[in-house]
């Protein structure tokens, strides 16, 4: 019979939670490919993209620390290549979230935000065909 604790040791704790961000995978001694980029995104849920830079755009960083050297163009792919597997959205932060993630990302506000949006676009659209090009007061 397996006895449960109620408590751990700092340093078991400590591993359980590096376990459960991704920090405890052994990498190969192959480069990660597409699969494993887009499991790790997957386990994070979203990679911030910052164009600041360093060491390395940021988005770039958590799949490294967590599967380490890896080809960045793959990951580009994920986002840029059809079938795209990860699209960029604005999640309090400017980010690469998984395509699967989709239902969680859009809300009754973003649904009306892009019908406002293309509805001021048409119109900005029907005047430039009418009057020429728009001004930013138009």
């Amino acid at each position: 019979m397996i006895r449960r604790r109620d408590t751990l040791a700092p340093a078991e704790a400590r591993r359980a939670v590096l376990a459960a961000q991704g920090f405890a995978t052994t990498g190969t001694e192959a480069s990660p490919g597409r699969r494993q980029l887009l499991a790790g995104a997957r386990r994070l849920g979203v990679l911030q993209i910052d164009s600041v830079h360093v060491l390395s755009r940021a988005h770039y960083l958590p799949l490294f620390s967590r599967l380490g050297p890896y080809d960045r163009g793959l990951l580009d792919d994920l986002a840029a290549r059809r079938p795209r597997h990860l699209f960029e959205y604005w999640a309090h932060e400017a980010s690469l979230v998984p395509v699967s993630y989709t239902h969680l990302t859009l809300r009754t506000s973003d649904l009306v935000w892009f019908s406002v949006v293309a509805v001021s676009l048409k119109k900005k659209n029907t005047h430039g065909l009418a009057e020429g090009n728009a001004r930013p007061s138009d």
